[in-house]
Parts: structure tokens; C-alpha cells; sequence
């Protein structure tokens, strides 16, 4: 398929800072291989077109040595038309920016440790729209919760 390269697609990566960069070999906590992946997708309130997706990775496994990885990368995305114009989108806008920014995480790691004493450490490939789905189903959950433990109101009547 040739790709139109004058019409823009939806979902556009403009920028994307990483915040926190942590790998320690010989960890103090060792235990079984593990890998904890935190998505959240915050949209920008001055325009609808913009919106942040904030990826959080845990990581503890064993390439030469054990080791624990943990970075923290915002990816600042445009989602063309604005990613409430149609019902969906939003869920798409969130997995999209969350791939993407998994795949420039994955290869950065890579890159990274392929010198470090641990050896090159490549993640674990993973299915963003799961990781996605899980973090809204946690969110109902808790907002369900909250509203169980709230006491009634009393009006005044």
C-alpha cells in the first residue's frame, strides 16, 4: 500500500520527553521475572486535538546478570480532528500513542544496555490495547468504590 504523505495521518507524535531512566543491576529486591507497564492517556483541556500519554515500565529479569529497569516517558501526540469527533477515537488516540511510545521505549532500552554490565536488555512485546483496557477497567473499579464508601447526602426538605 502506498502511504498518502500530504494528508496527515490521525494520530501524530509530536515530541516525547523520557523523565526518569533507572537501570540497577544486582537489585536489592531479586525475584521471578516481571514486567509492570502503566499507561495513562491525558488529554490537554486548551485544545481537543492534543493529549499526552504517560507510559510508566517496570521492569525485573535476567540477561547476563539480573537486573531492574524503570523508565518514565510522556509522549505529547495530535490526534487530527480532535479525538472526540467520533466515538472510539479516544480508546484509539490512548492505544496508538501508548504503542508507539512502547516501540521508541523498547528500542532506546536496547540501545541503552546493549554496553551495560546486565547485557542488551530488549522488553517484552506486549498488547497495548489489553494494557488499555485493564487500566479502564481499574478506574471504573476504584470510581465504583468510591462511590459505595461515600454517605448519603441529606436534603433539606
Amino acid at each position: 500500500m502506498k502511504v498518502n504523505l500530504t494528508l496527515p495521518p490521525d494520530c501524530v507524535l509530536e515530541d516525547y520527553k523520557i523523565s526518569a531512566l533507572q537501570l540497577v543491576t544486582k537489585p536489592r529486591v531479586a525475584g521471578p521475572k516481571s514486567l509492570d507497564v502503566e499507561c495513562q492517556f491525558c488529554p490537554q483541556k486548551d485544545d481537543k486535538e492534543k493529549y499526552v500519554v504517560k507510559l510508566n515500565i517496570n521492569y525485573l529479569a535476567k540477561a547476563r546478570k539480573t537486573f531492574s529497569l524503570r523508565i518514565f516517558v510522556n509522549g505529547y501526540f495530535r490526534w487530527r480532528g480532535g479525538y472526540e469527533q467520533k466515538e472510539g477515537n479516544g480508546f484509539l488516540a490512548w492505544v496508538n500513542g501508548g504503542t508507539i511510545l512502547y516501540g521508541l521505549v523498547r528500542a532506546t532500552v536496547a540501545e541503552l544496555t546493549s554496553s551495560s554490565e546486565c547485557g542488551r536488555v530488549v522488553l517484552p512485546t506486549v498488547m497495548m490495547a489489553e494494557i488499555v483496557r485493564n487500566q479502564i477497567q481499574e478506574a471504573q473499579s476504584k470510581k465504583a468504590k468510591s462511590v459505595e464508601t461515600q454517605p448519603e447526602k441529606k436534603t433539606k426538605g
